[in-house]
This record gives C-alpha cells, structure tokens and sequence, in this order.
C-alpha cells in the first residue's frame, strides 16, 4: 500500500514540475492564489467558528495572491537569478537583501493596498501607512529564514511554488495583522471642536472689560 502511495506521488510530482515549466506564469498565480486564500480560511475556521464563513474576505485574499503575488513573484526570482548566479554566501546575501526590500516591501503594500480597494475603503492607503512598518519587521524575520532554504537549495523554476506554500503560513499572520484595528484620522476633528468649545464658554476680552466697568460704576 505505501509503495502504491510513494509511486502515484511521484508520478503526481512529475506531472506537476512539467506543468510548471511549461506555464509557470498560470501555475504560480493558481497556487499563490489558493494558498492566500487558504490562510485567510484557516484563520476563520480556527479563531471564528462561531461565526458564518466570510467567502467574500477568503475571495479577496485569494485575487491579491493571484493578480499580484504570483505572477510578481515569478518575474522577480526568474529576473533575481538572472543577475545573481549562484549560491556563494556574497551572492546570497545579495539576494536577500534586495528580496527583502524590494520585493517583501511591495508584496506589503500590495496586500494592504489591494484588500482595501477590494472592500472599497475610503482611503486605500490609510491601513498600509499605520501597519506597514510592523509587518514589515515582521516580513524581514519570518522570510529571511524562508529565502534561505529557497536560494540554496531550490531550482529556480520551482522557487515560487515553494514561496507560495510558505506563504500559506505568512498569510495566515497577515490575516491576523489584518483584523487590527485601523484608527481613523479624527483626532485634529476633536481637538478642533474641543477649542471650538473652549472659545464658546470663554468670555471674550471686550466682555471682560465691559463687567470690569459695570463693577465700578
């Protein structure tokens, strides 16, 4: 029975490694597509089983890996490795480096960005410019590690399909991230009413003067 098992998985992964080079662009973005999707519905099932699957929120998640991460990513490592050959420790800390400014920086902002046009946010940019630094730090953690097994282990063309299974656990702490609150911008609006009020209440100079006369006489 195991030998049956090992045999169709091998078979399983040969097919799948041929798909991917033959339309890597379409397997990607199907994988990185499934696998944002399935972080957001892990999230749901384990902290609100008490509450209706929100489709609409796991279908969101799963469009910004599909339209943005996926195929990204594969222009990106395709284009990394075409500049930076190798694995020698000068080389990958080259790599890391870049891939985590440029490329863990944007799929941030992505994320952010693109969930909150999806939910038709009044402003897109609100929620990326108040939690982008702390998930940033925490991108630069959580993938260093990551990229290091993907640079000097993994071929290239099965770098992103690798990315997007890790993926699956970042996605699931970015669906935490997610569900923060974002404050909004009303703290200028209250302390423009508060002196607003203050000015109200606060006899003015001329009123002053004119008590201070009306003592006298």
């Amino acid at each position: 029975m195991m030998a049956v098992i090992m045999a169709r998985g091998r078979i399983f992964l040969n097919s799948f490694n041929q798909t991917l080079k033959r339309r890597p662009l379409l397997v990607n973005a199907a994988i990185y597509g499934g696998t944002c999707a399935a972080g957001e519905l892990t999230l749901q099932l384990i902290n609100e089983s008490d509450k209706p699957i929100n489709w609409v929120r796991i279908a969101h998640f799963g469009i910004i890996g599909a339209s943005f991460n996926g195929p990204v990513g594969h222009l990106w490592y395709t284009w990394l490795d075409k500049i930076l050959p190798g694995t020698a420790l000068r080389i990958l800390g080259k790599k890391l480096f870049l891939d985590q400014t440029i490329a863990g920086s944007a799929y941030v902002v992505a994320f952010y960005v693109g969930l909150s046009a999806l939910e038709r946010q009044p402003d897109i940019f609100l929620e990326c410019r108040q939690k982008f630094w702390e998930t940033f730090r925490y991108s630069c953690c959580f993938w260093t590690c990551a990229q290091l097994i993907n640079f000097l282990v993994l071929p290239t063309h099965l770098r992103v399909a690798y990315i997007a299974t890790v993926n699956y656990l970042w996605t699931t702490i970015l669906a935490i991230m997610k569900r923060v609150e974002v404050q909004q911008k009303t703290k200028p609006l209250l302390a423009l009413q508060a002196k607003t009020d203050a000015e109200e209440t606060t006899p003015s100079t001329d009123d002053s003067k004119c008590l201070d006369e009306s003592d006298g006489v």
